[in-house]
């Protein structure tokens, strides 16, 4: 039987993850985001930065609007 190979899911836990999360993408891709110094414009940026970032690393995993829709509760 044939193997297939799956991105894993991204869950809340991937999110905060040190190796795998937002601290990671500040990390890796600090230069490519453009911070304004405005806490609430930069905090969107990242959020919208990891989502492009995230859909290219886990195709499979749950879309990041329903992520969000799941922490908000």
């Amino acid at each position: 039987m044939a193997q297939t190979n799956r991105r894993p899911k991204l869950t809340a836990d991937r999110l905060i993850d040190d190796e795998h999360g937002l601290k990671r993408l500040m990390q890796d891709f600090e230069e490519s985001i453009n911070l304004t110094g405005d806490t609430i414009k930069d905090l969107d940026a990242v959020i919208s930065s990891y989502g492009v970032w995230a859909s290219r690393l886990y195709p499979y995993g749950m879309p990041l609007a329903d992520f969000a829709r799941t922490c908000e509760t």
